[in-house]
C-alpha cells in the first residue's frame, strides 16, 4: 500500500452493522432429513463513518501521514500542522468476528428437553476476529425486529442496520434501501 493511498479521518457515532448466516454440516456423512443437529456462523462485520480530512504542514498539503520529523517541528513551534476537513465521509472497517451456534434436536412437541433443543453459542477464541466490536449491545441475530434476507436470492441470508451513537437509534433499513442509505452516510 502506498503511503498516498493513506487517508486521514475523525470517526463519527455512526455505524453500520452487516450480519450473515452461513450453514455448516456437523455430520457430513449422514443425510438426517433435517433431523440432526445443526451448525451456523453468525460472521459480523462493523462499519463507521469517518469524516476525511487533509493535514497541512506550513501550509503545504501532505501526501501521506504526518512523520516525526514534521511533527517535532510543529512541537517546537518551527512549523505547523493543521487539518482541514474535506466534506467526504469514508466507511472504515472496525470489527469482524464471529459466533458458532448450534441447535442440537429440533424440537418435537414436549419430548425433548428443552436443554437439547435450545441454541447455544459455541465460545470462539478472539484471535480470528479483527478489532473489538464498539457496539455489542446491538444485535442483529435472534433480534425479531432484524428480517434477514438473500441479496438476489442467493445465499447467505444478510441483515443490515444503522447505529446512530449521538441519539442510541437504530436503524433496520430493507436491502433494497441499503445502497442509497450508505450513499446519504458517505459522500465519495
Amino acid at each position: 500500500m502506498s503511503l498516498k493511498n493513506v487517508i486521514s479521518c475523525t470517526p463519527a457515532d455512526t455505524y453500520v452493522i452487516v450480519e450473515r448466516i452461513y450453514g455448516k454440516r456437523i455430520l457430513p456423512a449422514i443425510d438426517l432429513k433435517g433431523l440432526g443437529p445443526e451448525l451456523f456462523q453468525v460472521v459480523r462485520s462493523i462499519g463507521q463513518v469517518c469524516s476525511v480530512f487533509d493535514t497541512f504542514h506550513d501550509g503545504k498539503r501532505l501526501s501521506g501521514p504526518v512523520n516525526l520529523q514534521q511533527y517535532l517541528q510543529h512541537l517546537i513551534g518551527w512549523k505547523k500542522l493543521t487539518t482541514r476537513p474535506t466534506g467526504k465521509d469514508v466507511l472504515r472497517n472496525v470489527y469482524v468476528g464471529f459466533k458458532n451456534v448450534v441447535q442440537p434436536l429440533p424440537k418435537i412437541g414436549d419430548s425433548i428437553p428443552e436443554a437439547l433443543t435450545s441454541m447455544h453459542v459455541i465460545p470462539t477464541p478472539s484471535i480470528y476476529f479483527y478489532g473489538s466490536d464498539p457496539i455489542p449491545h446491538i444485535q442483529l441475530y435472534g433480534n425479531n425486529m432484524v428480517n434477514f434476507v438473500s441479496p438476489g436470492g442467493q445465499p447467505p441470508p444478510t441483515a443490515v442496520a444503522i447505529y446512530h451513537g449521538a441519539t442510541r437509534r437504530t436503524e433496520y433499513p430493507a436491502h433494497t434501501q441499503l445502497e442509497n442509505i450508505l450513499k446519504s452516510l458517505t459522500t465519495q
